[in-house]
């Protein structure tokens, strides 16, 4: 991997990750991982991402994605996409901070939080850490009972390929597949720090944006051949459930309101091959 990619992808996640800070506890003394840790409200939280609103979540993707194979939109939009390839090595930098993403996000708030004193950021690390656990066995189920194939980086002439389950169990292995690991994954993350940081604008600016380059980077990667369409709509929409469901536990948990934030603010910059911000405020 060259430097430009690191450094982009160092960028893309830096830019949510400033913003949460922004608006973080002030220092004090009331953080340990006794108090709150990964594992805090586990069984409750779990429940939660599969019960009520939510699973209307996932029983919405599971039913959207018959219905985007059918109208052959998985089909037009990779080979669409295999025949416009010009953004292809933007690409690389998120796919990376996909697999990043987890422990750059927790490190970087449970270090904050408990060298801080800031009980807010641990239970936001602990938040990252508990939907990442949930997501990563979540679609390690699914994938390893549907078995889908990933779309291969060439035009296909029919939706032969896109209409391809192969059910059962470890049929097609548990890394590429329905749902996308790397949209559920990310989008937990993201949303579970929402419920934390409420009225957080730079945090909703920099999620929203590392979100849509996620999107789009899973989406070009090497000739599109990492995940169909119907693949990352429907690891978005239950990446969701989970993220805003363990959120909610945490912010309950450390009493999170309506608390005034920072002045500070983040916008994303995002340029062909990188993903940047720019930080403002009043102090």
């Amino acid at each position: 991997m060259n430097v430009p990619s690191l450094v982009s992808s160092a960028l893309a996640l830096s830019l949510m990750l400033c913003s949460v800070l922004a608006a973080g506890d002030e220092p004090g003394d009331k953080a340990s991982l006794t108090e709150t840790n990964p594992l805090t409200g586990l069984g409750r939280n779990t429940l939660e991402c599969f019960t009520g609103w939510n699973a209307a979540l996932h029983l919405g993707a599971i039913a959207v994605t018959p219905a985007i194979v059918a109208s052959g939109t998985d089909t037009d939009v990779h080979n669409y996409l295999a025949r416009h390839q010009q953004l292809e090595r933007a690409s690389l930098p998120g796919v990376i901070a996909g697999y990043a993403l987890p422990l750059a996000a927790s490190g970087t708030l449970l270090g904050y939080g408990l060298s801080q004193g800031a009980s807010r950021e641990v239970a936001g690390g602990s938040a990252v850490l508990q939907s990442t656990a949930i997501a990563v066995t979540y679609q390690s189920v699914l994938k390893a009972f549907t078995g889908r194939p990933h779309p291969e980086g060439i035009v296909y002439e029919d939706d032969g390929a896109s209409e391809t389950f192969r059910f059962g169990f470890m049929r097609g292995g548990v890394h590429y597949g329905w749902p996308s690991g790397h949209m559920m994954t990310t989008t937990a993350i993201v949303t579970s720090l929402f419920p934390l940081y409420p009225n957080s604008w730079g945090l909703k600016l920099g999620g929203g944006a590392f979100l849509a380059y996620m999107a789009g980077s899973v989406a070009i990667h090497e000739k599109s051949s990492m995940h169909w369409f119907s693949d990352m709509v429907a690891g978005t929409l239950m990446g969701a459930a989970i993220g805003t469901s363990v959120g909610n536990g945490f912010a309950g948990h450390v009493g999170t309101g309506d608390e005034t934030v920072s002045n500070m603010t983040v916008t994303p910059m995002m340029t062909p091959g990188s993903l940047g911000a720019t930080v403002s405020g009043s102090f």
